[in-house]
């Protein structure tokens, strides 16, 4: 695995595509790294400490996403399948997991699938299921927004989207006016959030299917897996509330930090705990 970013595909069983970026360091142990909708940001956000620990990332496309060709009906519970296909074609025996916002139940899905293999799992802004009514109340105006335009006006959305790419690198930059409004701002982060962006703004049909798949319910069984979730206490997307109750789903009582001050961009303050305790194996 290199240093820099370098972007593949793997053939799955079925004769589907799956494509992937690896990133941090050479050598060292694996974190996969599964974000929002079509989002490679948190892989490529933690790709600079992760060098620095000597983590190895892997970030995988869901189907449908950048090279990943799309499966038609899927389900969260499908994804475990194609994630550890991957793995073993890249021979990794154990990983960790560190998930963001709509990748949360894909990483709660693999540590279900196969605990044994998976070292810990870091959730950092966590969405709790949106098929729970009290959950889809607690949701942000925007991710509501979004659910109901992929649901009932997804034509709407493509052309919002086409509209918001023309318009980049504002559009990117305009979406935040709390705390991670001046979080994008800091040079590094704006280097990579816009251009990530970017590839969300020019595949809407992959962001509507996941958008889609995040408000049924999932389906999935969660597995005993060291689990410990940091959430901003501003965030309004996924506010603290779906980080508690995702802690709930996965049983063992794991921590729930609220980092103070944060929405959801804030934090990597807290990125190196992350990616340390998704590395390390235990009770």
């Amino acid at each position: 695995m290199s240093q820099s970013e370098t972007n593949t595909h793997v053939t799955l069983p079925d004769g589907r595509t799956l494509s992937y970026l690896l990133a941090g360091a050479d050598s060292g142990p694996v974190v996969t790294v599964l974000d929002g909708p079509c989002s490679r940001g948190l892989g490529r956000a933690l790709a600079a400490t992760a060098r620095e620990l000597g983590i190895r990332l892997v970030i995988p496309d869901r189907p449908g996403c950048h090279g990943s060709m799309p499966k038609p009906g899927r389900t969260v519970a499908d994804w475990p399948a194609d994630h550890l296909a991957l793995m073993d074609a890249l021979g990794v025996d154990r990983f960790g997991i560190v998930t963001q916002s709509g990748g949360t139940p894909y990483g709660i899905a693999v540590a279900g699938a196969v605990p044994e293999r998976v070292t810990a799992h870091s959730l950092l802004g966590a969405i709790a299921p949106l098929a729970e009514k009290a959950q889809w109340r607690a949701a942000g105006k925007d991710m509501k927004m979004a659910a109901f335009m992929s649901r009932r006006a997804p034509f709407l959305l493509r052309a919002g989207f086409k509209q918001q790419y023309k318009k980049l690198p504002d559009s990117a930059m305009g979406l935040f006016k709390g705390p991670d409004a001046e979080v994008v701002q800091i040079p590094w982060v704006k280097e990579l959030f816009v251009p990530t962006t970017g590839e969300l703004f020019a595949n809407p049909n992959g962001f509507i299917e996941e958008v889609r798949i995040l408000c049924k319910p999932w389906g999935i069984t969660p597995g005993a897996v060291r689990a410990s979730l940091w959430t901003g206490e501003f965030d309004r997307m996924h506010p603290p509330s779906h980080a508690r109750r995702v802690a709930e789903l996965l049983g063992g009582d794991p921590p729930v930090t609220v980092v103070p001050g944060v929405e959801q961009i804030g934090l990597i303050v807290i990125f190196e705990e992350a990616l340390r305790f998704a590395t390390v194996s235990g009770p």
